[in-house]
């Protein structure tokens, strides 16, 4: 059984919860409806995916009590009960002490996978926005309040789940949009892109968050628009600005459109300019230009743009065509970026040295190759946010039962990377980078989903959507043997079990015994006799999960 949350916006939204089970299905944010209970985030949360399923599972936790009576305690247990926090209870060695059905139920609640159901349409208003930003944001000290205003549900999340990749890898969340009929927004997306920016982006220095130009360089598909986008957020979180992120590929502009196209025009200042058009920089006002494959634009616009841009201030004075008389002075990040060496395009005169020499901070961004191998959980982190943005629109059309369409929920959860799967993605080269992990990615998700994901390996068809020769990809790749499927369930809920107790035996123990694991002994010899089917990144890289191992080999 999963758990069901509707990140709503506003009001507009009662009527999609309808279509969702009445069970487990709660609504972040007041939409009205009696049959999902509504969550709403502390006023001081600074991570607001795990305290709205704290949130639910607090109201489960109440709703499993209220309707299993008394049991034989004292009025004073049962409240005790009540107040308290389910992840809290389940740590205590108290637990075993309840009754059956409320230890069972109360592992279940703790337990429970949730699905995010992202609301994917158009705030109706700007009241509707105003409103929802002031719910999602915490009452913070008066230096900070400015700031705080500033941020929305989509940053926070974003942030969350970026440093906090228990979240992520732990199997325990997955998300959805919500199917938001003929006008689809793009809110869903903005979630997934704002996480891949900060899952892929390099640490921002504070000499990146100055003024004056930055300088991405690094190989096509490599990461650049990520890592651009993840400076913008930077300089939203840790200065006044509150303006948009332009990006550009200059390469896609026609070189005679370039100069209209960065300045702004007035009507019939040229021959075509039938109407009034803004430039890049009034765009990006209080924001960020990004000039992505800049090595493409001609001298001329390099010209330009070097009378432009000054290496300690980013702001610009710019005149529109056909009104040169009024410049206005516009405060901009700007950011560029090229897919070749800077060497080698001042040997070649594609880059205009002095503007070089304007670049105040230059940045490498790494292929894909290199990230991989060097980057704990970069993969497993990729392969679980392409799973979600992969995934189907929620289907809200009707009352079911089963309320994603026809699909079963699970499969809004990515497929655990077993051994094989992950050399695969390992060895390969990635000459198109995050693009081609990305295209791999929603190819194996369509098999996962048109087969139900029945696989237990997807070695195999990871190797196809990737090109590759499976018949040589096996005789490379150690034996594993196999593993009937009940083992495979146990096993897996057991490693959830200890992720989501952070690997402390003592606390996993009750929740482990109804998988007939009662005791240390037992679970680290069944986990050591499976070490090669452990699926989590965590049994690599922390180390309370490596120490299991090693005294299990023992």
């Amino acid at each position: 059984m999963f758990r069901t949350i509707l990140l709503a916006f506003t009001n507009r939204h009662a009527s999609r919860v309808r279509g969702m089970r009445p069970d487990h299905t709660f609504v972040f944010k007041d939409v009205g409806d009696e049959r999902a209970e509504t969550l709403r985030l502390p006023e001081e949360s600074a991570t607001p995916l795990k305290d709205i399923i704290a949130q639910a599972q607090a109201a489960e936790w109440r709703a499993l009590l209220d309707s299993s009576g008394s049991l034989g305690f004292e009025s004073d247990v049962i409240d005790r009960l009540h107040e308290s926090a389910p992840a809290d209870l389940a740590n205590q060695a108290a637990l075993q002490e309840l009754p059956r059905t409320l230890f069972k139920g109360l592992i279940q609640i703790t337990t429970r996978p949730t699905v995010f159901v992202v609301d994917n349409e158009e705030f109706a208003n700007r009241r509707d926005q105003r409103a929802a930003t002031r719910a999602l944001q915490p009452k913070e000290a008066d230096t900070d309040r400015d700031e705080a205003v500033r941020e929305d549900l989509i940053d926070r999340v974003g942030r969350e789940l970026s440093q906090d990749k228990t979240l992520m890898l732990g199997g325990r969340i997955a998300f959805v949009p919500l199917r938001a009929g003929a006008k689809q927004s793009q809110r869903y997306e903005a979630l997934t892109r704002r996480l891949l920016a900060q899952i892929t982006s390099t640490s921002i220095s504070e000499k990146a968050l100055r003024d004056g130009p930055v300088l991405l360089v690094g190989e096509t598909g490599a990461g650049k628009t990520e890592q651009a986008s993840a400076i913008h957020q930077a300089l939203i979180a840790h200065t006044g600005r509150t303006g948009r992120f332009v990006p550009v590929n200059v390469a896609a502009i026609s070189p005679s459109l370039l100069e209209s196209r960065l300045r702004g025009h007035r009507r019939g200042s040229f021959t075509g300019a039938n109407e009034s058009r803004n430039g890049w920089f009034k765009e990006a006002d209080e924001g960020t230009l990004f000039l992505d494959e800049f090595q493409s634009a001609p001298a001329e616009i390099q010209l330009q743009l070097l009378d432009l841009m000054r290496a300690v201030s980013d702001n610009v004075r710019v005149s529109q065509i056909g009104d040169e008389a009024n410049p206005s002075t516009y405060r901009v990040k700007l950011v560029l970026a090229t897919n070749e060496p800077v060497e080698k395009l001042r040997t070649e005169a594609r880059l205009r040295v002095d503007l070089f020499y304007r670049i105040r901070t230059l940045i490498e961004v790494r292929p894909l190759r290199k990230r991989i191998s060097e980057e704990a959980e970069l993969l497993e982190s990729l392969w679980c946010l392409n799973r979600w943005r992969s995934n189907a629109p929620w289907n809200d059309e009707g009352a079911s039962d089963t309320p994603w369409g026809d699909r079963d929920l699970r499969l809004a959860f990515a497929p655990a990377l077993t051994i094989g799967a992950r050399q695969v993605l390992s060895a390969h080269d990635w000459p198109g980078n995050l693009r081609e992990f990305e295209r791999v990615c929603f190819d194996v998700f369509w098999e996962y989903d048109r087969t139900s994901g029945m696989a237990t390996d997807w070695t195999d068809v990871i190797g196809h959507a990737m090109g590759l020769d499976v018949a040589a990809q096996h005789e490379s790749l150690p034996a594993l043997g196999s593993l009937d499927r009940a083992t495979i369930d146990r096993l897996r809920e057991a490693e959830q079990i200890l992720i989501d107790c952070q690997f402390i035996v003592r606390r996993a123990q009750p929740m482990l015994a109804k998988l007939k694991l009662k005791s240390p002994r037992t679970l680290k010899a069944f986990l050591s006799a499976n070490r090669q089917f452990l699926v989590s990144p965590f049994w690599q890289h922390d180390s309370r999960a490596r120490k299991l191992l090693d005294d299990g080999d023992g």
